[in-house]
C-alpha cells in the first residue's frame, strides 16, 4: 500500500516554508482561513508526485506560476512507502528555467537508486505507484474542491481510462492496445497473401510454361511422326500412281503395236498366199516330172536308134527340165516355208500380245474392253494430285520442330493430348493474368523471394495475428469484467455511505452505466433523479459517489493501492447532523479501516477537532499550530 511519510515545501504559491511528517495511519485535519495555503498543501503533494500543478495561470504548461509572487524558485521534496520500497522525490523550480528533479528509491535489504533526469523521474514514480497516474489520482483519493461531481461529469471514455489507471489496469490496456489487431495490421496480411499469391502464380507459370513447351514439343514430334508416316504413305502412293501410269503407258503401245484386227488380217492374207503356194507346188512337180519322162524317153528312142549325138542332145535337155522344174519347186517351197513362218510368228505375236495385254490389264485391275487412254488420264490427275499434296506435305513437316530434349523429360504417364495442352495454357493464361492482377499491391514483383518462404512468412503472420487477435479478446474480456466488477461494487459501497451522509434519509441509489445518480425516495415511491434535489444534497450524494467509486475502485495488492484520501472543503454544504456523520464515517468509520491515512481539509466549524486524532492549522503560508510531527531528515 502506498502511504505519505514525509513533506517539506518552500516558496511554492501560498506556502512559504512547510515541513511535515506524516502519521502512519490516522485522520488529518487541515483547517484554516482563505488563502491559508491549505488546498496548496494539497497541490504540492500533488506536485511533488507529477511534477505537475493542479491549476497554472491561464492554463499555460510553464510551472512559473508555482513559485511564489518575488521568489526566484520552488521547492517540494515528498517522502513515500510502497510496501518493501522507500521513495524521496524532490522537485525544483526555476523561473525561465527548466525544472529539475531527483529521485531516490531504496529497498529495504538494497543500497538506494538514484534518478535525476526529469522524465525518467516522472516515469519511475508513476511504476513505483502502481501506475497511478495524476488523472487517476484526482478521480479516486483526491476529492478536489468544488469538484464533488466530476466523475459524474467525466465523458465515458475519459471515466473509462482514468478507472483503467486506478484499477492499475493500464497496463493490461496497453497490452490490449499492444494485441488489438488494426487495419493496418489486416493490409499488411492481405499484402502478404497477395505477395505469396504472386509468388505461387509466378512459380506455378513457370513450372507451367516449361510443362506447355514439353508438351508442345511432345506434341510436335507425335504430328511430326505422324506427318512423316503420312509423307511415307503419300510417297508410297505416288509410287504406285507412277507405276499405273508406266504401266498403263506401256499397255497402250503394246496394244497400239500389236492392234488384234491388223495382226489377224495380216495373218490371214499370209495364210491365203500360203494356201495358193500349197497349191501350186503339186503341179509344177507334176510338169517337171512330165518333161522329164518325154526326155528321157526321146533319149531312150534316140540310144535305141543308135544316135549318140541325139541322146546326149536329148540327156541335156532333160537335165535341163528338170532343173528348172526343181527350182520352181525349191522357190515355191520356200515362200510356203516363208509364209508358214510368218503365219506362226503372226500367232505367236499375237498371243504374246493378248497376253501381256491381259496381264496389263489385270495389274491395273482394268477391265478387257476398258479404255486405256481415259484410265490413263485418271491416273496422270491423281499422280498430280499426289505430288502436290506431298509437296504440302513436305512443307509442314519442315516447320515441325523436332523437341527431342523436351520430350524426353516429360515425366511418365503425362498425357501428350490437343486437350491437354490447351487445358495447360488456360491455366497459364490464368495465372500470368493473376500476376498482372496482384502487380498493383505486389510493388517488388520481379524481386520477390521463394514462394514456399512467402507462404510460410504469410501462414506465420495469419498465425500471430489469430493469436493478436485471441490475445486482445481475452485482455478485453478481461478488462470489460473487471471494469464492470466497479460499478455494482461502487453502488454496494454507495448504499452503506449514503445513509450516512443523508441522516438516514436515503438508503439506496441506482447508478447507470454513465455514473448517473437515481436515488430511492420514499416519499415519491420510486427512483428520483438527483438533479431534483437541493444543492447540499447533491453535494453530499455525489460525496458518497466519489467515496464509494473510491473504495471500489481503487486496487487492493500490496504496494499498488494509495493508502491515503484527501477531501478538499467536502464540508461546506453539509449541516451539524450529516458533518458529524462524514467526521464519524473518516475517523472511526469503514473509510478509517480502507485508508489508512485521510486529509481532510476545512474551515467548518460544525463539529469538534478534537474528533481527529492529528490536526494541522494553517496561516499565512505556514503552519501555525499541528500535533504532526517533522521527519528527522527536516528538523
Amino acid at each position: 500500500m502506498i502511504t505519505l511519510d514525509w513533506l517539506e515545501v518552500t516558496t511554492l504559491k501560498s506556502l512559504r516554508e512547510l515541513r511535515i511528517q506524516f502519521p502512519e495511519r490516522g485522520a488529518v485535519l487541515i483547517e484554516g482561513a482563505n488563502e491559508s495555503g491549505k488546498s496548496t498543501l494539497f497541490e504540492s503533494i500533488y506536485f511533488g508526485l507529477y511534477g505537475a500543478g493542479l491549476v497554472t495561470e491561464d492554463n499555460r504548461r510553464s510551472l512559473d506560476s508555482l513559485i511564489m509572487h518575488g521568489e526566484h524558485s520552488a521547492t517540494v521534496r515528498l517522502g513515500l512507502r510502497t510496501g518493501d520500497r522507500t521513495l524521496a522525490i524532490s522537485r525544483t523550480i526555476r523561473r525561465d528555467k527548466p525544472t529539475a528533479a531527483a529521485l531516490t528509491v531504496t529497498a529495504i535489504d538494497g543500497a538506494p537508486e538514484r534518478i535525476t533526469a526529469v522524465r525518467e523521474v516522472n516515469r519511475r514514480v508513476i511504476a513505483e505507484l502502481g501506475g497511478l497516474d495524476g488523472a487517476a489520482l484526482l478521480n479516486s483519493c483526491f476529492v478536489e474542491q468544488k469538484k464533488l461531481s466530476k466523475l459524474e461529469d467525466m465523458a465515458a471514455g475519459e471515466r473509462r481510462d482514468s478507472l483503467l489507471r486506478i484499477l492499475n489496469l493500464d497496463k493490461l490496456s496497453r497490452l490490449e492496445d499492444q494485441y488489438r489487431v488494426r487495419q493496418a495490421d489486416e493490409s499488411a496480411v492481405r499484402q502478404l497473401a497477395d505477395r505469396a499469391e504472386a509468388a505461387r502464380a509466378r512459380r506455378d507459370a513457370a513450372v507451367l510454361g516449361v510443362h506447355v513447351t514439353r508438351l508442345r514439343a511432345a506434341l510436335d514430334r507425335r504430328q511430326r511422326q505422324h506427318l512423316l508416316e503420312t509423307t511415307g504413305q503419300r510417297e508410297n502412293e505416288l509410287m504406285a500412281l507412277t507405276e499405273r501410269v508406266t504401266q498403263l503407258g506401256r499397255l497402250r503401245r503394246v496394244e497400239a503395236q500389236h492392234a488384234p484386227e491388223p495382226q489377224r488380217a495380216h495373218l490371214q492374207e499370209r495364210q491365203r498366199e500360203l494356201d495358193l503356194l500349197l497349191a501350186r507346188r503339186p503341179k509344177i512337180v507334176l510338169a517337171g516330172l512330165a518333161g522329164a519322162a518325154v526326155l528321157l524317153l526321146i533319149t531312150l528312142v534316140t540310144l535305141e536308134a543308135g544316135s549318140r549325138l541325139a541322146a546326149l542332145a536329148g540327156l541335156v535337155m532333160l537335165l535341163g527340165l528338170g532343173a528348172a522344174a526343181t527350182y520352181a519347186v525349191v522357190r515355191i517351197s520356200a515362200r510356203i516355208e516363208t509364209a508358214r513362218a510368218d503365219s506362226v510368228r503372226l500367232r505367236q505375236a499375237i498371243l504374246h500380245a493378248d497376253l501381256e495385254s491381259e496381264r496389263l490389264r489385270a495389274g491395273l485391275a482394268l477391265a478387257p474392253g476398258a479404255d486405256i487412254e481415259q484410265a490413263l488420264s485418271t491416273a496422270n490427275r491423281a499422280q498430280g494430285a499426289a505430288e502436290q499434296a506431298l509437296a504440302q506435305l513436305r512443307t509442314v513437316l519442315a516447320a515441325v520442330p523436332l523437341g527431342e530434349d523436351h520430350v524426353e523429360s516429360m515425366k511418365p504417364g503425362t498425357p501428350v493430348t490437343e486437350e491437354a495442352l490447351e487445358e495447360a495454357e488456360e491455366r497459364l493464361r490464368d495465372l500470368v493474368a493473376q500476376v498482372r492482377h496482384l502487380s498493383p499491391t505486389v510493388p517488388d514483383l520481379d524481386a520477390l523471394p521463394d514462394a514456399a518462404h512467402l507462404e510460410m512468412e504469410h501462414a506465420r503472420a495469419v498465425r500471430d495475428l489469430e493469436v493478436r487477435r485471441h490475445a486482445g479478446d481475452i485482455l478485453a474480456e478481461a478488462r470489460r469484467r473487471m471494469v464492470d466488477r466497479v460499478l455494482p461494487e461502487t453502488e454496494r459501497n454507495m448504499t452503506m455511505i449514503l445513509p450516512l451522509l443523508t441522516a438516514g434519509r436515503y438508503f439506496h441509489a441506482r447508478i447507470t452505466e454513465d455514473y448517473r445518480i437515481d436515488l430511492w425516495d420514499e416519499g415519491a415511491g420510486r427512483y428520483v433523479g438527483k438533479n431534483l434535489y437541493s444543492g447540499g444534497t447533491k453535494d453530499q450524494i455525489s460525496l458518497a459517489l466519489r467515496l464509494a467509486f473510491a473504495i471500489a475502485s481503487l486496487p487492493q495488492e500490496m504496494g499498488a493501492s494509495p493508502g491515503f484520501l484527501f477531501m478538499d472543503e467536502p464540508l461546506s454544504s453539509f449541516d451539524e447532523e450529516r458533518t458529524g456523520a462524514l467526521v464519524e464515517l473518516i475517523t472511526t468509520g469503514e473509510l478509517a479501516t480502507i485508508f489508512p491515512q485521510i486529509f481532510i481539509i476545512s474551515h467548518s466549524r460544525s463539529f469538534d477537532p478534537g474528533s481527529f486524532p492529528f490536526v494541522l492549522r494553517m496561516e499565512y503560508g505556514g503552519i501555525r499550530y499541528t500535533t504532526l510531527g517533522q521527519h528527522p531528515a527536516l528538523g
